[in-house]
């Protein structure tokens, strides 16, 4: 492409970019923000619950007056009782399932809540070979005529695959904050042990594994593993930008290291101060066994609070404003040591340390004028935030744009040039059995031609392969039959010496409890008419691309072959 003939083309996408630009910006600035005036719609309300209240504002005096994570982690399920007797979270109706060793908590739907569905779900992270307190749930459920879905993983299989495939669905990997292959500490026998487990990342399996939006319940037993996903608690965290939400959770966070109780001082300081979850009946047996409740979910309350519990209120502008006001409404109580500031929540009025009626006003004058400020440039904030973000994309693909013109200039210039590298690093590869390769195609595809149903493409298809490896005489390419319990793979050898490549790696789909043949080989099931019309377009297409050859096949109901990839360089210079 020549720098005349881009000329336009960069021309029109320069001023693409100045007109968006404009747009976004113009856009930015003129578009209204919701009104707490505007009509009470669902998408505007939000639940107001006076038990989770007085909740919060007990554990949020008691958390943020607490600093020593040793002291945190010790005094933790005090604080708790002493907040869910103080609230009168009992009122919630929390009902106990009790399984072979502990404790389990849920909420029953309400019966009017019809209309947010009448189906249940109930994830299980961690089965640990026991499944009472499922049972006990679903039996509940039935009790007042509900359904439940059972999604359970562990990677234990032993016992858990059997047990819970009796009440759902049975996934036998860990899931953690990533997908991998690691060890992890499994409960097995009474004892934890380490084991290597197979293990996908939360937020996939619950997007692209269930498919689920929204869980009304998680149980997690990561056995340690808990630690990487306390980011899911938080507005700003993985399950949110997925538009995911759970309504109850019954959570174990294990015996925790000293930098992992710093980790859970500041997650339980975060769920106090967004103001979303209660975390009830908690019980330190040596690692913390928590319920958890989404009070912040007009879904959630709906349909496991009774009417009498909770009352739907406007939102407020934005999601600052609302916990700046949950300050000012709650009050300040501020102690002025030296220079800083300690902001206690909540007492029943603004009291200041302090002898002066002066300095009173001075902080309280302080106090407000922050929230005001923040709330008068919040808007401005946004709206250059977001211009110079969705700019620096555009010009970002721009930029792009000009790199691949530039590589395709590049890769013009290069490949006028003679390829030295290849001719220096690489060995020619046999005249003779590159010929042989090349012919055995040319006959495939003469022979596949012949044939245009797929019924019967897939009945003549290897007497009509096989014409080829005789014809053309592919025994002279050494292929090495390696023999199993019910049939013979076929494999090249390579024929480098071994400190020239001293390892090899293949991979097996399908094992079948023997692995006497594991080489390189391609194993096709194909039995309704759908797969044989794929499996015919797809022999077909490998032999009109002249770079796989498929030798050896044998039909027995289903067919079996070998491919060998003479259409790239390095395997040819490797086996032939």
């Amino acid at each position: 492409m020549s720098l005349r003939a881009s000329r336009p083309i960069n021309l029109i996408f320069i001023i693409l970019l100045i007109f968006l630009g404009i747009v976004l910006l113009y856009g930015q600035q003129t578009s209204p923000h919701p009104s707490p005036k505007d009509p009470l719609t669902s998408s505007n309300l939000r639940p107001n619950v006076p038990l989770f209240n007085r909740w919060s504002d007990c554990m949020a005096e008691k958390v943020f007056n607490e600093s020593d994570h040793k002291l945190f982690w010790g005094k933790f399920q005090t604080w708790t009782d002493e907040c869910d007797e103080k609230a009168e979270i009992d009122q919630l109706n929390l009902v106990p399932l009790q399984n072979s060793d502990e404790t389990k908590f849920a909420l029953l739907p309400v019966e009017t809540d019809i209309l947010v569905g009448s189906q249940t779900n109930l994830v299980t992270l961690g089965i640990g070979k026991d499944i009472d307190a499922e049972l006990l749930y679903k039996q509940k459920l039935n009790e007042i005529g509900r359904n439940i879905s059972f999604y359970g993983a562990d990677p234990i299989t032993d016992v858990n695959a059997d047990l819970y495939s009796k009440i759902g669905k049975y996934f036998p990997f860990a899931v953690g904050g990533d997908a991998g292959y690691s060890s992890a500490s499994v409960y097995i026998n009474g004892t934890y042990v380490n084991r290597d487990v197979v293990h996908v990342d939360l937020i996939y399996f619950f997007d692209r594994i269930l498919k689920i939006k929204t869980f009304d319940n998680i149980w997690l037993d990561a056995e340690g593993a808990e630690y990487p996903l306390f980011d899911i608690f938080q507005k700003t965290g993985r399950l949110e930008r997925k538009g995911i939400k759970f309504c109850q959770m019954s959570l174990e966070v294990h015996s925790p290291s000293e930098p992992q109780q710093i980790q859970f001082m500041e997650l339980i300081k975060q769920i106090i101060k967004e103001f979303r979850y209660g975390m009830h009946k908690n019980r330190n047996v040596g690692h913390m066994r928590m319920y958890l409740f989404n009070f912040g979910d007009s879904y959630c309350v709906k349909k496991f609070l009774t009417r009498n519990l909770y009352e739907l209120v406007a939102k407020e502008e934005s999601d600052d404003d609302y916990e700046d006001n949950l300050i000012l409404k709650r009050n300040i109580k501020i102690d002025l040591k030296r220079d800083n500031a300690i902001v206690k929540l909540p007492v029943p009025e603004i009291e200041i340390s302090g002898d002066s009626a002066e300095t009173k006003k001075e902080t309280i004058g302080f106090i407000r004028e922050r929230f005001v400020s923040r709330r008068r440039n919040s808007q401005m904030m946004v709206r250059w935030s977001t211009f110079t973000a969705v700019f620096g994309f555009l010009l970002s693909l721009y930029a792009v744009y000009f790199l691949i013109l530039v590589s395709l200039s590049v890769r013009l210039f290069v490949h006028t040039l003679p390829s030295s590298n290849d001719t220096k690093n690489l060995k020619k590869p046999s005249s003779l059995k590159k010929k042989i390769l090349e012919k055995w195609t040319e006959c495939a595809r003469k022979q596949l031609d012949k044939v245009h149903t797929a019924e019967e493409f897939w009945l003549q298809f290897v007497p009509l392969i096989s014409y080829c490896d005789y014809t053309e005489k592919i025994e002279k390419l050494g292929l090495v039959g390696l023999k199993n319990d019910d049939e013979i793979k076929y494999a090249l050898m390579p024929t480098r010496s071994p400190t020239e490549n001293s390892s090899l790696s293949f991979v097996t789909l399908g094992i079948g409890k023997d692995i006497t043949a594991e080489k390189a080989f391609r194993n096709v099931h194909i039995g309704d008419v759908n797969r044989k019309i794929e499996f015919m377009k797809f022999a077909k297409r490998l032999t009109s691309e002249k770079r796989f050859v498929m030798l050896k096949s044998v039909y027995i109901s289903h067919i079996r072959m070998f491919l060998f990839n003479f259409g790239n360089p390095n395997c040819v210079n490797k086996y032939l």
